[in-house]
């Protein structure tokens, strides 16, 4: 079992603590991982070189950079069960990323992972190095590394790139030449008409109140991103609020067959907001097709429906072809907050291949149906 408990289910009174696991399959494959020398000790070829490789899903892209990282071990003499005997601990490069806020006290490092895949969120500009550690069961290891170099916010969204958005005209802190508007409320046709323009940073300022009248379409045809959802000034995370069947953001909303693929949403980025919505519509949605997702340090409130819906439609969320379509989705150091919720369905829904779950907190009630529900999943860190 892989060491660290980076996600925590429960009330703050009485916690629960799920392990990252690897989930292959519809939820059948092995907890796997371990430390040095962990797992099955009849693995080991000795007449074969031990060797690793590093896959990266990108290598470079606008910070924050979501990145998930797979290893291919070659040199036992079962490779179907590598993982099964083989430890493997992966060193990310950014010491400065700290720990999880949420999780349990032993090897609880944002740096490192032990586990068979690995996943990481880079906010700094840096190169970093990411090594990857393979100990077999006879004590042999084996390393590979490869370099991430993601471009600078300010860099990735100069000048009329980023908007700012402030209640009362107050722009102190802003990035240079970014566009200045003061508004208190926001529909999808105002979003829209700032992103048919170019603008592809939308900033929030901090300790204001803005109140989406309809939701905020990410991803109406095909979406080329990174588009960036945050905040610029000091103070507290700024409050997205709506009171609307519909989510406050609406990834896709593609209801075709499995066959056209007419929307993705690509290479979103939803950072540092308090999320609100409190009729019956989810905080965040994805009804359609999503590719790279990241969902950083948000507070999700629903009082009425889930904090995350990342799913296609009842008939075919069961289906492997999502699997293909659906994939990337980072959410890291989430507060899901439902204490006043009174029929929340389920607070994290996923659907899809690759799906990066850690540091998130999971604060509900006894009416919700679900904490974390996934349909289908495929290669997960939990």
């Amino acid at each position: 079992m892989s060491k660290g408990f980076p996600f925590r289910v429960g009330t703050r009174a009485a916690m629960k603590q799920l392990p990252r696991l690897r989930v292959s399959g519809n939820l059948h494959g092995a907890i796997v991982g371990g430390g040095a020398g962990a797992g099955i000790d009849n693995g080991r070829d000795p007449s074969l070189p031990l060797s690793v490789s590093i896959t990266a899903s990108r290598t470079t892209g606008a910070s924050p950079l979501a990145v998930f990282f797979e290893v291919v071990i070659e040199g036992t003499s079962a490779p179907a069960r590598t993982f099964h005997h083989c430890g493997v601990h992966w060193d990310y490069g950014d010491p400065s990323s700290g720990t999880w806020a949420y999780g349990n006290s032993f090897l609880n490092s944002r740096d490192e992972d032990y586990a068979p895949m690995g996943s990481h969120v880079f906010e700094g500009a840096g190169p970093y190095t990411v090594t990857v550690t393979v100990t077999a069961p006879d004590g042999e290891t084996a390393q590979d590394t490869v370099e991430i170099t993601p471009t600078a916010e300010d860099t990735a969204y100069a000048g009329a790139l980023t908007i700012c958005l402030s209640n009362d005209a107050d722009f102190t802190g802003t990035p240079i030449g970014a566009i200045n508007t003061t508004l208190s409320s926001m529909s999808n046709a105002t979003f829209q008409t700032g992103y048919n323009a170019g603008i592809r940073r939308f900033l929030f300022k901090a300790d204001d109140t803005f109140t989406i009248t309809d939701f905020i379409a990410l991803g109406y045809g095909i979406s080329a991103g990174p588009v960036h959802i945050g905040r610029f000034g000091t103070g507290a995370d700024p409050i997205i609020t709506s009171a609307s069947s519909n989510p406050v953001f609406n990834l896709s909303s593609d209801t075709a067959s499995l066959g056209a693929v007419t929307e993705v949403s690509n290479d979103i980025r939803i950072v540092d907001l308090d999320i609100r919505n409190t009729s019956t519509g989810d905080c965040i949605k994805n009804w359609g097709w999503h590719q790279k997702s990241t969902i950083l340090r948000c507070n999700l409130r629903a009082s009425n429906g889930s904090a995350v819906w990342f799913s296609y439609d009842q008939g075919e969320q069961q289906t492997s072809p999502l699997i293909d379509r659906n994939y990337y989705l980072f959410m890291h150091d989430c507060v899901a907050d439902d204490s006043v919720a009174s029929t929340a369905m389920g607070n994290f829904a996923i659907n899809g291949r690759y799906i990066s779950l850690k540091g998130n907190y999971k604060d509900g009630n006894s009416n919700e149906n679900h904490g974390v529900r996934l349909y289908f999943v495929q290669d997960a860190l939990l």
